[in-house]
Parts: structure tokens; C-alpha cells; sequence
């Protein structure tokens, strides 16, 4: 087997094929297929349920799959929204739909493809329905079929349905190189900060957070080391009881409980918190400034929690990007 003989980028008037500017696009995407932006090409229902759903505006690339294609990529663009039919389904059984973006190239060896109407202007790109595909179906790869297309949605659609809801488009996508941004956010107290409050309240650390615009998640994890608690003379033992959580403007992550209990007299133990939570991130939140604070709570007990200069705190927050 020879090479191609024009690479990327040969001078001259050198006539380069168009599968090597395909190899170009595959390397600029990481050889990552599926949409673009976190919001291209969302399937959702009409605003009155019918016979049709919508795509979204978007771009998406997809990796080459015929026969002959070696590391190419298509990237295509879809600028306005398309209204595409689905089926209704009968009295019989009910029906699973996958909706897909998929390139038609007739110009590639092997290909099922058609010329279009207009060589120079196409079109060669599309929005199809695979039609009675497993209800378990989240991949076009998993069909077999060899098209070069991307999953965008499977509608699961019941028997003798003829409107397609909502609640029946399981959303398909993945955004094909997502971005992150992983910062870390670190407190030492100089005081003692006791935890009194009932209901989770700031207790200590404070910082300004700008979210990112693309972000659509945050994955937060707080560790609190050398929280003290100390109990006095005393015939009880000396317990305390409550939680504590992140709050990423009014953004909450889950509450971590924690329950302690020192039974000596006049000692202090030093314990760890911690708490970790997925947020999603709405559309408001994204490409603002928040104010990321350490929450907790005593609920119960005899004697005080509390920070101090023994004790320190990291915030770890990854912003992600996904299909929303």
C-alpha cells in the first residue's frame, strides 16, 4: 500500500483530495464526534404535541465510516431549526425512532448515496429517522449500518400514540470535545469559628467565582480537615450532631452529615468533613460572577464544632461541558 500522494499542504497548484482537508478536520477535533455547543441540535416536542418534533439549530462533526475513509471527519451546520415527522405508532405494540444527523456522500467508494439535485450546492447533509430501532438504542454504531451520522435523540413512542411528547425523546447527544476548567479554592481560619447554626448557614470561606460561559455542570468537592471538637468535665459524653455543604451562589450541593462523640474529659479530637455533588448549572448561572461559601450546621449535641487556626478547607470545583 502507497501513501496518498498530495499531503496537507502541498505548494505549487498540487490538487489535494478532499479526503486529506477530512483528515485535517479529524485531527482539529480530536478524532471526536458529536455536536459543538451544549445546546446544538436539542430534539424537543412541539410547543402542541403533534405528529412532528424539532431540531435545534447547531453544528456537529462526525467521523468518516466509509469503506475506503482513513482518519476523516465531516463538520456540518444546520442555521435554522428543522420540524421533522415521526410516525404514529398503532394499536398493536409502540415503536422506538432514532433521530440522526447523517452526511450523504455520494462521492465516497462504496457509497448508497445518490448525486444531489445540485453537485456544487448540494444537499449532502440531513436530518433522518431510523424507525423501529431497540428501545435501548443510543449509538448509530450500534446499528451496523455503516452511515456516517451522529445520534441526536431516540423517541420511545407508546402504542396507538399519534403526538409525540417530551417526556418521550431521550436526548442522545454528547458534545464532542467538551471543555473543563478545574480551579481549587483553599481557607485557613485565623480564629476560632464556632458551627452553631441550626439550618446550614456560612460558616467559613468565601470566594468570588466567575462560571464559566459554556459550563453547563459543576462537580464540587469540599474537605474540611482539623475541625475541632472539644468536650469539657463533664458526666455526658460530649456529641455533636449536623452537616455541612457547598453553595455556589443559590446553588446548593447535597448536605454530608456528620456525627461525633468524645467521651474524655478536657480532650479535643480533630475530625475530617467532607461533602461532593454534581450541580447543573442553568443558563442564568453561565458567564456570571458567584459567590462560592462553605455551609454548615449543628442540629444536635452538647458540645460546639468549630474551625480555628488548626483547621483548613479545600473547595474543589471542575466546570464541565455537556449537552443540555
Amino acid at each position: 500500500m502507497t501513501w496518498e500522494p498530495v499531503p496537507f499542504v502541498i505548494g505549487n497548484g498540487a490538487i489535494h483530495s478532499e479526503g486529506v482537508f477530512r483528515t485535517l478536520a479529524f485531527q482539529a477535533l480530536n478524532g471526536n464526534e458529536g455536536v459543538l455547543g451544549a445546546g446544538d441540535l436539542k430534539v424537543s416536542a412541539l410547543g402542541t404535541p403533534g405528529g412532528f418534533v424539532n431540531v435545534a439549530t447547531g453544528a456537529a462533526a462526525m467521523i468518516g465510516r466509509g469503506a475506503a475513509q482513513l482518519a476523516e471527519m465531516y463538520a456540518a451546520r444546520m442555521p435554522t431549526v428543522d420540524t421533522v415527522p415521526i410516525g404514529a405508532t398503532g394499536s398493536g405494540a409502540g415503536r422506538s425512532d432514532l433521530i440522526i444527523a447523517r452526511i450523504e456522500d455520494p462521492n465516497v467508494a462504496g457509497s448508497p448515496w445518490a448525486q444531489p439535485s445540485s453537485v456544487a450546492a448540494g444537499p449532502y447533509v440531513f436530518t433522518r429517522v431510523i424507525s423501529g430501532v431497540p428501545n435501548t438504542t443510543r449509538t448509530v454504531a450500534e446499528l451496523n449500518l455503516g452511515y456516517t451520522a451522529v445520534a441526536l435523540a431516540r423517541v420511545d413512542i407508546p402504542v396507538s400514540t399519534s403526538a409525540i411528547t417530551q417526556a418521550m425523546i431521550v436526548d442522545l447527544r454528547k458534545v464532542a470535545n467538551p471543555r473543563t476548567d478545574r480551579r481549587a479554592y483553599t481557607n485557613n481560619p485565623t480564629t476560632t469559628i464556632n458551627l452553631t447554626a441550626a439550618a446550614p448557614a456560612d460558616w467559613f470561606g468565601t470566594w468570588t467565582v466567575d462560571v464559566p460561559l459554556w459550563a453547563t455542570r459543576a462537580v464540587v468537592i469540599l474537605t474540611i480537615g482539623g475541625v475541632k471538637h472539644t468536650r469539657l468535665s463533664s458526666s455526658a459524653a460530649g456529641t455533636a450532631t449536623g452537616s455541612v455543604r457547598v453553595a455556589l451562589g443559590s446553588l446548593f450541593t447535597q448536605t454530608a452529615g456528620y456525627n461525633l462523640e468524645t467521651t474524655l474529659n478536657n480532650s479535643t479530637s480533630r475530625n475530617m468533613f467532607g461533602a461532593a455533588d454534581t450541580v447543573a448549572l442553568p443558563l442564568a448561572v453561565r458567564g456570571t460572577n458567584q459567590t462560592l461559601r462553605i455551609q454548615g450546621a449543628q442540629t444536635g449535641g452538647n458540645v460546639p464544632v468549630a474551625a480555628d487556626v488548626n483547621t483548613f478547607a479545600t473547595v474543589d470545583v471542575e466546570f464541565q461541558e455537556g449537552a443540555v
